[in-house]
């Protein structure tokens, strides 16, 4: 059976369960508050770890001479988290989002290539034994 990717991904969808709820973000709700998850390999579209680097190498600038200790370096913390202004967040979620919307563009931009011209080999197979693949031409 052979199918192009779009036909595969149709075919996951309407196996997939929908409506999948978490007690977190139902309590989130609740509180006024929305869940937005986000892809934890992607660092780069989330601004509080853009935020939490600049924190950081602030922190890590100050932290130079000894005695290094927990309470100097939860002061060091707390002075450099002082240092983030409103403009900073500005700045990181404006960045974040270019790159969110460039990787989008680039993504749809190969998705709909891949979608037209290309054409996966689906069968079952027995345990053990390797697939054959043969090369996909654009």
């Amino acid at each position: 059976m052979s199918m192009l990717k779009a036909e595969l991904l149709k075919l996951v969808s309407d196996h997939k369960p929908t409506n999948v709820r978490y007690e977190m973000d139902e309590l989130a709700l609740h509180n006024g508050h929305r869940v937005l998850r986000i892809s934890q390999y992607n660092f780069q579209y989330n601004a509080i770890d853009l935020i939490w680097t600049q924190i950081k190498a602030h922190a890590a600038r100050r932290n130079t001479s000894p005695p290094y200790s927990m309470k100097e370096m939860k002061t060091i913390l707390k002075k450099s988290c002082e240092k983030v202004t409103k403009d900073d967040w500005m700045k990181v979620v404006q960045e974040t989002k270019t790159i969110m919307f460039d990787d989008f563009d680039r993504d749809i931009r190969i998705d709909t290539m891949i979608d037209n011209n290309m054409v996966i080999h689906v069968s079952e197979m027995r345990v053990g034994r390797r697939a054959k693949w043969s090369p996909v031409e654009f």
